[in-house]
């Protein structure tokens, strides 16, 4: 898949649980309080099922903002570093930006489905970071912040799945919906476009989406792994960190940018096949393991939205 147009970043995911009493928004706080300075020019924000609002980026309201996500007044927040009509490539290469997504799934009139009763809510974080900011081969500073900051939420947070690595952006998206750079080259040397797939949040409390540069892993995740003897047994990859409450980083080597990728895509391919247990890497993928939850339940025929209106309802989450 030609990469030549567009840019590549070091993206940063992150899937969380969430009820209406908490939001878990001290993520965001802390990420966003990483920065020196917030350079961004737009930001969208509202609520999803609601309406999204467009406005020129302000660190003032930003903080409301952030109250209202708080709240679940507001349940999205999109922060950009350009405006319409900027070199978004050229900015992109020097700035970051942001993408935040909380918003819980209330089913009307019917009981709650396996699906959400197994996996309840779960809400994202997207965050693009400027190659720059790393060094290929070796640990840059802001990469020590980022992963010491990273340990310490996804254990505090309960986060259920997060993972650093590097992404690329094409200046006209060649889908919607599936993540098409990532299944080009997931059995080479991965890259992901860090969107679409990633909306399927809830699904990571127990599955992830593939093979990455820094892996943080729940206790489920590694318990259908087969435990953290296993991992130390078979050392699927280079470094493996054992984090409190039973969670574990697995991380490939010392920085996602890398010199040899011939090497690294062997490292990668070796943690991928160790994963496979708990991969959920395609919308296949993710079908069938909704079917397989699903089973034969279907709402009643007395709710408000039927089967079709389930499938929309997924079809929210994953937007």
């Amino acid at each position: 898949m030609d990469t030549m147009n567009g840019v590549g970043f070091v993206g940063l995911y992150a899937s969380f649980p969430i009820e209406n009493d908490r939001r878990r928004v001290e993520i965001l706080r802390t990420v966003l309080d990483m920065e020196a300075e917030l350079r961004f020019k737009r930001i969208r924000y509202g609520s999803i099922l609601g309406k999204l609002k467009d406005s020129i980026f302000d660190e003032k309201p930003l903080t409301n903002m952030l109250q209202s996500l708080e709240t679940g007044e507001a349940d999205y927040l999109q922060l950009f570093p350009y405006n319409i009509g900027d070199d978004w490539v050229q900015v992109s290469k020097m700035s970051m930006g942001l993408d935040w997504t909380s918003n819980i799934i209330r089913p009307l009139k019917r009981p709650s489905s396996p699906i959400e009763k197994r996996f309840g809510n779960a809400g994202h974080l997207i965050v693009q970071y400027p190659e720059s900011r790393f060094v290929t081969d070796s640990d840059s500073e802001f990469q020590k912040n980022l992963l010491n900051i990273m340990k310490r939420l996804f254990v505090e947070e309960e986060i259920h799945w997060a993972f650093i690595h590097r992404g690329f952006h094409f200046t006209a998206p060649s889908s919607i919906g599936t993540d098409d750079l990532f299944l080009a080259t997931r059995e080479k040397f991965p890259l992901t476009s860090f969107d679409t797939d990633l909306g399927r949040a809830v699904f990571f409390k127990e599955f992830v989406k593939g093979a990455f540069w820094a892996n943080f892993l729940n206790p489920l995740h590694v318990k259908n792994l087969g435990g953290i003897e296993r991992m130390r047994n078979e050392r699927p990859c280079r470094i493996i960190e054992e984090l409190d409450n039973g969670r574990v980083l697995l991380q490939v080597g010392p920085s996602p940018l890398v010199a040899d990728e011939k090497t690294a895509t062997e490292d990668y391919q070796r943690l991928r096949r160790f994963l496979k247990p708990i991969l959920m890497e395609s919308g296949d993928d993710m079908m069938r393991i909704q079917r397989k939850v699903l089973g034969s339940w279907k709402p009643p025929e007395s709710g408000d939205q039927g089967a079709r209106g389930m499938l929309t309802e997924m079809k929210d989450r994953d937007s």
